[in-house]
């Protein structure tokens, strides 16, 4: 967990050792430093976007993306102030084309549902350190079983749990997983 207690108080609405295991155990599939549980992979979505964006800023996102997803950033985020473009991820050259001087946030989602679009995580990596942004992958479709985000060099990784790492649908949780201490 990003932020560390000595003592458990208001338990659950604050964290508890129960929340902290799983963050720190999907951290760990991930290979990634540490986790934050949220209540659904929307708001872990949210989260990110209100962690990383200011009004000014701009972000890259796959065309194919969560459709809730593009529509916070269209709908809501717009009006603060957000720009953002929406591409097929699937051609690094469409990547580099559509990063403007303000853009702050490479966001992937890999393979893409539901038109399994397929993105060289390396090479958006590579990208985004080049030019000092922050590549975001949604590695919900996946989970950590069949795709590791972290090890290509992504920043952030998020998951709706809901879907393939719970596996039955029987729950409505997110998690964000970052790389490095430093978010």
């Amino acid at each position: 967990m990003l932020y560390r207690r000595k003592r458990w108080i208001y338990i659950t609405r604050i964290g508890n050792p129960t929340i902290t295991a799983l963050e720190k155990l999907i951290a760990d599939l991930e290979n990634g430093y540490d986790g934050i549980a949220t209540s659904s992979g929307m708001a872990a979505i949210n989260t990110v976007y209100m962690t990383l964006l200011k009004s000014g800023d701009h972000i890259v996102s796959t065309d194919a993306v969560y459709g809730p997803a593009r529509g916070l950033i269209e709908n809501y985020y717009h009006h603060l102030g957000i720009q953002s473009t929406y591409i097929n991820t699937t051609d690094i050259n469409k990547i580099r084309n559509a990063i403007k001087q303000n853009t702050k946030v490479l966001y992937i989602e890999t393979p893409a549902n539901p038109t399994m679009d397929i993105t060289d995580l390396k090479a958006c990596s590579e990208l985004a350190k080049e030019k000092g942004i922050l590549l975001v992958v949604d590695n919900t479709f996946c989970s950590p079983y069949l795709q590791k985000p972290l090890d290509f060099g992504v920043d952030i990784v998020i998951h709706s749990m809901t879907k393939f790492i719970n596996g039955h649908a029987d729950i409505v949780a997110g998690m964000i997983v970052t790389k490095e201490k430093k978010f």
